[in-house]
């Protein structure tokens, strides 16, 4: 009796080549092997910054970033805090330091609502003050005078928040939000949040509405106040879930976008645009 394997599936005879025999060349000394591809280099990033990325810069202008976070809870749970201590907004900075391994409280006048502090990193130091916590403004200023003011206004339902800086002016919240002469108002709608940046650069914002009228409409709206401010449509995406139109001028330096998309049996509508100098 034969003791032949069977014939593999292609290979005539079931003689199967054998074995590669172990390698024998230099140690492999990185880089890629012969023969294979580099990879892809990572992508670089869009050169060009829009109203969002301005409102970032001017977050950034000072600093300490986290000092930024203690700045909003005390200015918006300070100023509804019991009297606690002699000024709980520096009671609530003080807590927020603490828990901060980077900061450490330099100096302090709890009478002035004043709190100084350090950054182990850096050694930069800021000062705040919250001396008129009572009418809704707080101010911290770097050790180069750098300094970034923060105002709340507004009720429980229509909040709003304005940081100032050297570089500029930053608003958040409800309320009306300052157009460019280039870009009309929505007809018969409430803005239901916003936020805006004014600085050297030029000036920014995102705000959102909702209206019961087609997508169409407001389509047709934008795409004719684009065209009456001489700008070019640069994008136009339809789908289920979402329409978006935009519009850019090179020239003049402008652009806008809209995006709507339904919501509760509306049309849930957000705004941006860049106006740069």
């Amino acid at each position: 009796m034969s003791t032949t394997p069977p014939s593999g599936p292609g290979i005539p005879g079931g003689n199967y080549p054998p074995p590669a025999p172990p390698y024998q060349g230099a140690p492999y000394q990185g880089g890629y092997p012969p023969g294979a591809a580099p990879q892809p280099g990572m992508p670089q990033p869009r050169k060009g910054l829009g109203p969002l990325g301005w409102i970032l810069i001017i977050l950034g202008s000072l600093f300490l970033l986290f000092v930024i976070g203690i700045c909003g809870v005390v200015l918006f749970v300070g100023h509804k805090i019991h009297q606690a201590a002699k000024n709980p907004a520096i009671a609530i900075a003080k807590l927020a330091v603490a828990a901060n391994p980077d900061a450490e409280i330099v100096s302090e006048d709890d009478d002035r609502g004043t709190l100084t502090i350090r950054d182990h990193k850096t050694g930069k130091t800021v000062t705040v003050n919250a001396g008129d916590i009572k009418d809704g403004k707080l101010t911290i200023t770097g050790d180069k005078n750098e300094t970034m003011t923060f105002g709340a206004s507004g009720n429980g339902s229509t909040p709003s928040l304005e940081m100032k800086s050297n570089d500029g002016t930053v608003n958040i919240g409800a309320g009306p939000v300052k157009l460019p002469s280039w870009l009309p108002a929505y007809p018969g709608v409430t803005i239901e949040g916003n936020a805006s940046s004014q600085n050297a650069q030029g000036s920014g914002a995102i705000f959102g509405f909702k209206t019961s009228d087609s997508t169409d409409k407001i389509v047709s709206f934008y795409k004719d106040a684009f065209t009456a401010a001489g700008l070019k449509e640069s994008a136009n995406l339809n789908t289920s879930a979402m329409t978006m139109v935009a519009g850019a001028d090179t020239a003049n330096k402008r652009e806008c976008s809209v995006m709507i998309s339904s919501e509760n049996g509306q049309n849930a509508v957000r705004v941006t645009f860049a106006d740069k100098n």
